[in-house]
């Protein structure tokens, strides 16, 4: 068996660090009034299943490591929107327009998971688009 590299171990830690702030962040606001809103509903599960993408691709990362660089991006794509509405809900609101039912506040919310899952998100989709762009992939070429 090979010795993973540090590349795959940074990747594996990443993957981890924001499938467990995703799901910790959805899974608390899921329960709430927010869970089933018209917005915020789709906006959750899509978090949800970012978490569920960082698990696979941490499963996948060691035996074929350019699908989970493509599957940890999908993850991030999905996780991103939650994020930013969490922290900046008047930009979000502005930039996708419709009938809200609530006025969200001005500016900026510091909601530390939030923040931390969108550094870790961010960290992970830069590391999958290296990877990706790299033509080994998470190793060496051989």
């Amino acid at each position: 068996m090979k010795i993973p590299e540090l590349k795959q171990i940074w990747f594996a830690i990443g993957c981890t660090l924001a499938a467990g702030i995703s799901l910790s962040q959805s899974l608390d606001m899921l329960g709430t009034e927010e869970g089933g809103g018209a917005l915020t509903g789709p906006l959750i599960r899509a978090n949800i299943a970012g978490g569920g993408l960082y698990f696979m691709a941490l499963l996948v990362v060691f035996f074929r490591p350019r699908t989970a660089a493509g599957i940890a991006l999908l993850a991030s794509v999905l996780s991103f929107p939650l994020y930013i509405y969490t922290v900046e809900p008047k930009a979000f609101m502005e930039i996708f327009s419709g009938p809200y039912s609530v006025h969200p506040p001005n500016g900026f919310i510091a909601d530390s998971w939030a923040i931390w899952g969108f550094g870790w998100s961010l960290i992970v989709a830069v590391l999958s688009l290296w990877n990706l762009a790299d033509k080994s992939g998470l190793s060496k070429s051989r």
